[in-house]
This record gives C-alpha cells, structure tokens and sequence, in this order.
C-alpha cells in the first residue's frame, strides 16, 4: 500500500463518523479519535447529532446542610440566615412555604421564598431558635419543592439555658424585737446581661417566715420585726426576671437580741467590737473616755464610737485605752493617756474621742493595744510602738523611756506579719514564720531561756524561728499557734495558764498544751487563763477560773489542761480574753460574753454581776 492510500482510508472514515446536519442548525462538536482530533462550529443540514444535550431541570441547594445555634438562653431569640439556589437550568417550583419540623423552640421568619425561583436565582429565610425549656433540642428546616421527593432539608441544633440564679447564703439572724430586712434582689444573677435591671424582677415565697416578718412580692425583700423566737423557719425564694426564674430556699432563724460583730478585743474592764456593718461599739468602764463616745460615763450596753460608725477594720483594747485600724488603713486610739499611749505626742491627757495616730493616718494594717502599750504593724511590714516602756516593751534600744509617738523597733521595720502587746512585754511574727519576743522576762515570758532580765529588743523565742502562724500574749504570758495547727505556750503558769498539766511551774521555753497539739485555729491569752478556738470551731479554755473566766459554769479552781466552754463546743469563729473576762464571735455573727463584770463589761445590760457561763451581748 502507498504512503497515499494509507491515509486515504482513515480519513475517509473519520468524515463518515461527523454528524449529519439539519437546515440552519448551529452546533458545537468535538470529538476525539486515535490520533486525530476533529472540532468546528457552523450551520448546515442533516440528521441529529449522536450526543443529546441534557434535558432542562431544576436543582435546590442551601447554603448549608446543619445550623447550630449554639448555647441560647431560655426566653431569648437567636436567627440564623439560610439561602436556597435553584443552581439547575429550569424553572424550580416551590410548593409549599419553608416550614421548621422537630422542636417548638424552632421557627421561621420573614422570607423571600416565594412560589418559585428561576434557574440561577436564590432566596433565603430567616430561622428562629426561642427556647422556653433548658436543654439541648434539635429540627429541621424544610424547602418542598417541585422536585418529586427530594425536598431541601437543613438540620437545625441549639442548646438552651437559664441565665437566671438565685444565689444561695446564710440569711442574716433576725432578733427579737429588732427590725429586720432582707433584700433577695442582691443574690440575682442574670449571666447574659451585664446591666441588668434587678428592677424589673417579680417574687414569689412560698412556707411560714417568722412571726412579724413579710414578705413583698414586688421588691423581694422580707422585712418586719421578729415578735417570737424561731430556731429555723425554711423559706422558699422565687425571683423570675424576663420569664426565666432562679430558685432558693433559705432559713430565716429568730434568736434572742445580740450584738452581732465580726471582731471584738476584751480588755481589763472594757469591751470593744467591730460590727457586722464595719461600725465600731464599746461597753464597760469609761473613767479615761475608753468607750469613744464623747462621756466618762460606763454602760453595761454597747454604745457607738464617736466618728467611726463605719468603716472600721479591726480594734484592740489595752487597761483604759481603745485603738482601732480603719478601712483607709489609718489609725485612731483614744482613752487614757498618760504614758503617752495614744501616740498623738499631745499633753498626755485622757481622750474621750478618737485621734488620729502621729505618722500613723495611713498604711497601717494590723494594731495591739497592750496594758500602758501599743505597736501597729505597717503595709510595708515595719513594726512600730508607742506608750509605757519601763520594760523595755517598745523595743527600741533606748534607754526605756516612754515615748509618746511612734518608734521603730529595732531590727523589725520590714518583714512582720503581725504583733502581740501584753502586760510588759511585746511579741511579733515575721513573714518567715519565725517568732521574735522582748520586754519583761520576769517570768520567762520573752520565751529565749535566759536570764530572765528584761529584754530592751527582739530576741528569738527558742524552737520557734519557724513554723509560727499566730502569737497571742498575756499578762505574764505568751502562746503560739504553729502553721501544723499545734498550740504552745510559755511563761507565768501560777494558775495553770499555759495548759500543760504539770506543777505550775513557769516556762521560759515554749510547751505544748495537752490536747492541742493539733488542730488549733487561733489563741487569746488573758491575764491569767488562756482560751483557744479549734478548727472544727470548739472553744476551750484553761488557768484561773476567777470571776467565771473559763465559762465552765459555777465550777472553781484552776484548770491546768484545756476544757469546753459551755455550750460552745462549735460555732466559734474568734476569741478575746481580757483581764478576767471573755467574749467570743460565733459562726452566726452572735456576740457572747462572760467572766467578770463589775463594770458592765460583759455588755448584758444586767444588773453588773458576774456571769460563769457565757451571755448574749446586748445589740
């Protein structure tokens, strides 16, 4: 065969394979073959092409197949956008409106899906999520179209919420006879508004309240004044704002009328306390002005603090002097002043109002009112005293000499943590735990086993350069709280106030007491008996039972070794031994005191005796 007629026949079959043409018909074909590709337009005639367009139709997609709300709260609205294309080449008809199935909570809003969309054309609806119950619910919206049994579903996922809370705490105790008032819209909480209008919030209470309160179901506060006592009425609280609704139920106690307080310091022959609302009241002897109220009249009942009816910190109480350390960190003293223990460098007179310490107005975080002594610790963590120092007991090397305005201790103007002042001498915690005493040593109270000389500056307490959390010292003296929660003490033990069971021997190094050598949360040392709170809130207390000091009841004699306070073997939160009485704050904010009180200095209102078991401090 030639090389001509080799290539005659195949391109022959290849013009054989174009499609015949039909009159004026246009037409796009390409088709491949071995070795050749043949392509061209153009109008002419013949039979119908071998490969057929494809036939019109429509086609519905949506711009997404799943749509998650996410986390929505109950009563609120959340939308979401969902388009619909007809991406097919025909007309799609749309029979029927989009419609949501599945959950209630779901639903649609307005839509520009109308009865059909033309080939390329789109539309959208607007989806709706309004939950009304919490938890996770699913649907699905639907497009029914034209197509037959292929309708466009988009799955549809949210999560609902309350953001509505009613918090739950320990209500106030209301007192008999005392107006009481409880405002539940400060335990509302709404989580998705960051201002919201507490206002617009409606009660409901359900149970019996206390006989004289009530309740108002358009403030949520309950209010009135207790008529009968009430060892725990539980309450129902309802507060729904916007339809969501926070639940709690509360119990309302009515107990008799006390001072209810977060501090107190009982001294020789007055009582001071720092009240729950940060004003500050004292009782008791008053010949110095040591009660701040402007008189050298004593009261068997609180009375306010001239000035300071709130904003008080923390108090402490000396022989006839009061200090009190401010919010703003500044510090006021007041009462006797006649070694100069009310640091204000004046003429050495009796106070009967607060005044403001000299260089003392600010940073001032912890104070300790000593018998004729005082020393605050400062922000910085300096230590500085002021007042009586016969004994060395301001701790300033000097020739001890009383000084009238604060001085610094030497050694210790940084890194304290806190202090005790006591009859003569002076101890202080450092932030390193260690635990440094100076002062009278009479009775090897300063803790170092020396000579039992005074001591005119800080000398480390044997044993303990470590590992001390709290220090409380006495009249003669001296006990710690170890960070392990044990409890030591040292010093004068003529009636059994260090607690450890032996001759009554003194000690001037520290000793266990029995049976707290763990679990102790903190320490008061009074004159001659020493009291401690446990961590399960027990109060114990052990030394001279003079005057019902101890709160054991009618029992006399020394106690060497801790025992009970009646009736508070729990729900003590602090303790303050004075001189020979004692009072202690309870879990409740309630105010007992007991001991001695020929002054009226367990704030009772009785008729000024003493009292062996402890008593409710009159409000």
């Amino acid at each position: 065969m030639t090389a001509s007629s080799r290539f005659a026949m195949p391109l022959v079959l290849l013009l054989s394979a174009l499609p015949a043409l039909s009159l004026a018909q246009t037409y796009e074909y390409q088709k491949s073959v071995p070795g050749l590709r043949v392509s061209g337009t153009g109008t002419g005639t013949g039979s119908q092409p071998d490969t057929q367009p494809p036939a019109a139709s429509a086609k519905a997609e949506t711009s997404t197949s799943f749509v998650n709300f996410g986390s929505v709260a109950t009563y609120t609205t959340e939308k979401r956008q969902v388009v619909l294309t007809n991406t097919g080449n025909a007309g799609l008809g749309l029979t029927a409106a989009p419609a949501v199935l599945g959950d209630l909570a779901f639903g649609t809003d307005l839509t520009t899906c109308g009865t059909s969309l033309a080939a390329g054309q789109s539309c959208l609806t607007d989806v709706l999520f309004s939950p009304t119950a919490v938890g996770a619910v699913s649907g699905s919206l639907r497009f029914s179209t034209s197509i037959t049994g292929a309708p466009a579903d988009v799955t549809l996922q949210g999560d609902a919420y309350n953001p509505v809370s009613l918090a739950s705490t320990t209500l106030p105790k209301g007192m008999l006879g005392q107006a009481y008032s409880y405002d539940f819209k400060q335990l509302l909480s709404v989580s998705n508004e960051s201002s919201p209008d507490k206002s617009l919030a409606t009660w409901t209470g359900s149970g019996t309240l206390p006989t004289g309160l009530s309740f108002n179901t358009g403030t949520g506060v309950i209010s009135g004044t207790p008529s009968v006592l009430n060892p725990g009425a539980e309450y129902t609280v309802t507060g729904t704002y916007k339809n969501n609704q926070g639940q709690q139920v509360f119990t309302i106690i009515v107990g008799e009328a006390v001072l209810q307080v977060v501090q107190v310091a009982a001294g020789s022959t007055h009582t001071c306390a720092v009240t729950i609302t940060g004003g500050l009241k004292c009782w008791g002897r008053n010949n110095n002005g040591q009660l701040g109220n402007n008189t050298t009249t004593s009261s068997p009942v609180p009375v306010a603090v001239s000035g300071l009816s709130s904003g008080v910190a923390r108090v402490s109480v000396g022989e006839n002097h009061t200090c009190a350390v401010t919010t703003a960190g500044g510090l006021k003293c007041w009462g006797d002043d006649s070694l100069g223990q009310l640091g204000n460098d004046a003429t050495l007179s009796s106070r009967p109002v607060p005044l403001d310490v000299l260089g003392l107005t600010s940073g001032v975080t912890s104070v300790s009112a000593g018998t004729y002594h005082n020393c605050a610790v400062t922000s910085v963590g300096g230590l500085k005293c002021w007042g009586y120092d016969g004994n060395g007991q301001l701790g300033n090397d000097a020739a001890t000499t009383n000084k009238p305005t604060p001085v610094d201790v030497l050694g210790m103007t940084s890194g304290v943590a806190s202090v005790s002042t006591g009859g003569a001498h002076t101890c202080a915690v450092t932030i390193s735990g260690g635990l440094k005493c100076w002062g009278d040593d009479t009775f090897g109270q300063v803790g170092n086993d020396a000579a039992l000389v005074q001591q005119a500056t800080p000398v480390n307490v044997l044993g303990l350069a470590s590992g001390v959390a709290s220090v409380s010292v006495g009249g003669n003296h001296t006990c710690a709280v170890t960070t392990a929660g044990g409890l030591q003490c040292w010093g004068r033990d003529t009636s059994g106030q260090l607690g450890n069971d032996v001759a009554l021997s003194d000690k001037s190094t520290p000793v266990d007491v029995l049976g707290l050598t763990s679990g102790v949360s903190s320490v008061s040392a009074g004159y001659s008996f020493t009291c401690a709170v446990t961590t399960t809130g027990a109060l114990k207390c052990w030394g001279s039972t003079s005057f019902g000091a101890l709160g054991i009841g009618s029992a006399t004699g020394n106690r060497t070794t801790p025992v009970d306070v009646t009736a508070l073997a729990s729900g003590v939160t602090s303790v303050s031994a004075g001189s020979s009485h004692t009072c202690a704050v309870t879990t409740a904010g309630d105010l007992k005191c007991w001991g001695w009180d020929a002054y009226g200095q367990l704030g009772n209102d009785a008729a000024l005796s003493n009292a062996s078991s402890p008593v409710n401090v009159a409000p």
